[in-house]
């Protein structure tokens, strides 16, 4: 049960999400739909309502517009534009793009912004986000989606869908209201080849658990120029995760996330696509908690 403190707290903390998010709004108009779009989500969050409405959003001189659901959108679009701890070590340009755990697509609308000619290629196992990020997707033009999790060996694998937000999904059962599915699950060699890709500028994974599955037997990290995302030490062996990332990278930092056991990444090799070298020293700390 849920304390009084607790819930204030809750609140709190989303109506900061809804004030952060309409600061990305491209016009007032798009402010302001953001504020009454959001505060009408965040009264309704206990049971779904129908509003669905579109806001302008503006980053690095651009502008595209995002298809808003669900209070929890707001709580991602502070993760990926306003607190992004891995942000500085990305590259100035980008070719190809490949985002793991894509959810509902807000990831893929700050790489379209940051990256207007990137080939942007979306991998999400969960039909509910699924279901947003196509109708995102086609909005952002060159931007591929396909529903596949990301596996240490080709197949079908268990997922636990959560019906009432996509963002609490995983691979490994969490919460009561989790529902078992199987999805096609495919290794990250597979998807590269799959898609015949060569080189990848920015790949971002967000899996939920399955990053030490999807990395740990992975041989071709030469291939991957900037590697960032989150590492779920509460599930998954994060220290073979870092361990991994510490092999086959010159840089590689870690953030916490705030959460416990759970930490913000980035790895890169000392020259990415835009030859830009990374200046900071080689990371050799392995108290990942």
């Amino acid at each position: 049960m849920e304390t009084a403190g607790e819930f204030a707290r809750r609140i709190r903390e989303r109506i900061r999400w809804v004030l952060e998010t309409a600061r990305l709004g491209a016009t007032f108009s798009a402010k302001m739909k953001l504020v009454l779009g959001g505060v009408w989500l965040l009264l309704n969050d206990t049971w779904k309502s129908n509003l669905r409405f579109a806001a302008e959003i503006e980053q690095f001189g651009r502008s595209l517009p995002f298809y808003f659901e669900d209070i929890g959108d707001f709580g991602l679009f502070c993760e990926i534009f306003r607190t992004s701890s891995y942000e500085h070590l990305l590259p100035g340009t980008a070719e190809v793009v490949v985002d793991l755990g894509a959810n509902i697509g807000v990831s893929a609308l700050y790489f379209r912004l940051r990256y207007p000619e990137a080939t942007i290629y979306c991998f999400e196992p969960d039909p509910a986000n699924l279901r947003r990020l196509r109708a995102q997707a086609a909005v952002l033009e060159n931007t591929r989606v396909r529903n596949v999790a990301l596996w240490s060996s080709n197949g079908t694998l268990s997922f636990y869908a959560d019906p009432h937000r996509g963002s609490l999904s995983a691979v490994s059962p969490v919460y009561d209201r989790q529902q078992e599915i199987h999805v096609q699950a495919r290794t990250l060699g597979a998807v590269l080849e799959d898609e015949s890709i060569s080189v990848v500028d920015v790949l971002k994974i967000d899996v939920e658990g399955a990053e030490e599955e999807a990395l740990v037997g992975f041989e071709e990290f030469d291939r991957i120029q900037v590697l960032c995302g989150e590492v779920h030490a509460d599930l998954c062996d994060a220290d073979a995760v870092f361990r991994t990332l510490d092999d086959h990278f010159d840089v590689v930092e870690k953030t916490p996330m705030g959460i416990d056991g759970r930490w913000y990444v980035t790895a890169c090799l000392s020259s990415g696509p835009s030859g830009r070298r990374a200046d900071e020293p080689r990371a050799t700390d392995h108290a990942y908690g």
